[in-house]
This record gives C-alpha cells, structure tokens and sequence, in this order.
C-alpha cells in the first residue's frame, strides 16, 4: 500500500488533472459552443434549415441550456474537488487522523458528483452530436458549418472549430473519469479506516 505522503501526492497530480480537464471543457463549451449576445447554445440544435429557397443562409432553433448548466456545473465540481482534497491535506500537515464519518462524507459526495459529471458528459455528446445530424442535412459536414460561423439578427459572428468543442467534449469525459478515480480512493480509504478500527475493538 502507498505510504500517506505517495497518496497526497497523487492526490495532488489528480487535482490538476482534473484543473486543466475542466479548464478545456469550460474553454471549449463557453467559446466553441456559445455564439450571441446571449450566449445561444450550439447543443441540440433543430430545424435547420433555409427559410427561402433562394435564400443565401440556413436558420435553426438554439434553445438548449445545456452549456450554461454545463459551466455552472463545471465551476462547483472544481471546487468542490480542491475543498475535499484540502481538507485531507490539512488534516496530513495536522498529522491528525481523518475520522471514519468524514471519510464515508467525502467518499459520498465524490459518488454523486462522478454521477453528475457523468450526466454532463454524455448530455455534451448527444447534443453535439445532434447538433451535428442536424447540420449535415444542409448536405454540408459539420465542421464546415461550424467554419462558417453563426449569426444573431443578421449580426455575423466569428467563425467556430468542432475541433475546439469536440475537445470540449472529451474533457468532460475526462473530468468523470478523473472523479471516479478520486471516489474509488475515498471508498477506499473509508474501507481500510472501517478495517482498523475494527481490529482496535
């Protein structure tokens, strides 16, 4: 078994990885996936279309609040992983033993909040990729729509990357992969605590 000071090492290599995870996510939602004054929201996108034949653009219905719950979402997992990992650092430089409840709370909420991030991933990818079914109707490919950008009251925007949002989208993946590894050392370490003090007795 690692001794403390390799877990809290690890620990400290996991809440990086899952820093930079949530930096590409929220980099790759909010300036990939988002395009208006009002952020309008590129996932699950529908009815695309042009309004005139003769018309020389497409229009479409963008009325998702995935990318907003996403970032909102995003911003409080962070958090919350640097609070939990904080509190274990401090009970270490304490050189204090963390009690059996407090470890069963952290491993907890590391449980619901693996779920959730597991919901926003996988609620990233089948809106991107509807978004994406519904653009290539157009007979044109995805990334090309995204190339040419998207517009507000015929106020052109930039252009957008799929490459940038898909990446958005593997971070997100990424982070639940990351929150799993962190559930399963606190259950972990919740067992091996339960262990000891059970030989105690």
């Amino acid at each position: 078994m690692p001794s403390l000071k390799q877990q809290h090492i690890g620990l400290a290599v996991l809440a990086g990885a899952l820093f930079i995870s949530t930096c590409v996510m929220l980099g790759g939602v909010s300036s990939q996936l988002q395009f208006g004054g009002d952020n309008n929201c590129l996932l699950y996108v529908e009815n695309y279309h042009k309004p005139d034949p003769n018309a020389g653009g497409y229009v479409f219905d963008a009325y998702s609040p995935s990318c907003l719950a996403t970032l909102n979402i995003g911003g409080i997992g962070l958090s919350l992983m640097f609070l939990a990992i904080g509190v274990r650092y401090y009970y270490y430089h304490k050189q204090v033993t963390m009690s059996q409840q407090l470890i069963q709370l952290l491993a907890i909420c590391a449980s619901v909040w693996t779920f959730i991030s597991f919901v926003i991933a996988a609620v990233l990818s089948a809106g991107l990729n509807q978004t994406c079914h519904e653009f290539e109707k157009s007979g044109y490919s995805c990334a090309d729509v995204f190339r040419s950008g998207f517009s507000v009251n015929s106020k052109p925007g930039g252009p957008k990357s799929l490459a940038g949002a898909s990446s958005g989208v593997g971070a997100a993946w990424a982070i639940s992969i990351f929150w799993g590894l962190y559930c399963a050392y606190e259950w972990y370490a919740f067992r091996t605590q339960s262990q000891q003090w059970w030989s105690s007795l």
